[in-house]
């Protein structure tokens, strides 16, 4: 009779990994800054200040977590999402994906009806076209939630 497998460690990666994956963050940053400025140079007209930075700070996203992922795939060869142990909480929790943006509108729609004064402000001046409003209540709303729970909620608690 053959003993019984022990469980995997969980999480199976080390204090070495989190080191090496924030590390990554100033390349993943600098690589996008390079990347965003050949693609805002492809632009007739280039976008605000808001939907740039916007644009920036995704694409540093992107590339950071593309570095855990070969990370994850070549050291260990785990499959990405399991690893950060993103599992759905609720049946219906597809819902919250869009809640999210309807909350947004609502805030907006309300804040319209009521009037509410613009006060000047650093966020104001950068949201001064329309795109770069549209990007940040998405952007607020979707990636940047995704982003933070990746770090915080799938990478660094499991540690």
């Amino acid at each position: 009779m053959t003993a019984p497998r022990p469980a995997p460690r969980e999480p199976f990666w080390t204090w070495g990994d989190a080191a090496l994956f924030l590390s990554l963050s100033v390349p993943s940053l600098l690589m996008a800054i390079a990347l965003s400025r050949g693609i805002f140079l492809l632009f007739p007209k280039p976008p605000g200040d808001g939907a740039r930075l916007l644009i920036l700070q995704f694409m540093a996203y992107g590339i950071w977590f593309c570095t855990l992922w070969l990370m994850l795939k070549f050291r260990y060869d785990e499959p990405f999402w399991e690893s950060m142990a993103w599992r759905i909480p609720w049946a219906h929790m597809r819902w919250t994906v869009w809640l999210g943006p309807a909350l947004v509108l609502a805030v907006v729609v309300l804040g319209e009806a009521m009037n509410t004064p613009i006060i000047d402000n650093p966020i104001q001046r950068l949201l001064k076209d329309k795109w770069s409003v549209f990007m940040v209540g998405f952007f607020a709303t979707t990636l940047g939630p995704l982003a933070e729970e990746l770090v915080f909620r799938g990478f660094c608690s499991r540690l």
